[in-house]
């Protein structure tokens, strides 16, 4: 289980804080980091910016920023509350430059978690 934890840490995520959400229940916490990379928000997100189908690109980067957020990904978590905001806000080139960003770390994110898991 420490492998994960530290694959998550090297991404900057919380772990510690994660973990107190969890009741310090590792086994839980391990558990819906695994169900993560199967959750559709971030593809959601992703189709929405791509169709221009601002709702669901709204919508879908508002569920990542809360999945991040009680995961303890602090960076996904940032990135999609400042990609919302600037959809928000309809600056869409400040949308699209947040969101590459995302999807960078969105990748590492689920990286480390299929590295930790073996």
């Amino acid at each position: 289980m420490q492998s994960i934890f530290d694959e998550l840490k090297k991404c900057g995520a919380d772990v510690d804080g994660a973990l107190q959400r969890f009741m310090n229940n590792e086994e839980l916490y391990i558990r819906y980091l695994l169900r993560f990379p199967a959750d559709n928000s971030f593809a959601d997100a992703e189709r929405g910016l791509t169709d221009r189908d601002w709702e669901l690109a709204g919508r879908a980067l508002h569920t990542l920023k809360g999945i991040a957020g009680n995961l303890g990904l602090t960076d996904i978590f940032r990135l999609s509350s400042d990609a919302f905001t600037a959809l928000k806000n309809e600056d869409l080139g400040q949308t699209a430059e947040i969101f590459a960003k995302l999807k960078a770390s969105y990748r590492r994110h689920i990286d480390a978690i299929t590295a930790g898991k073996e």
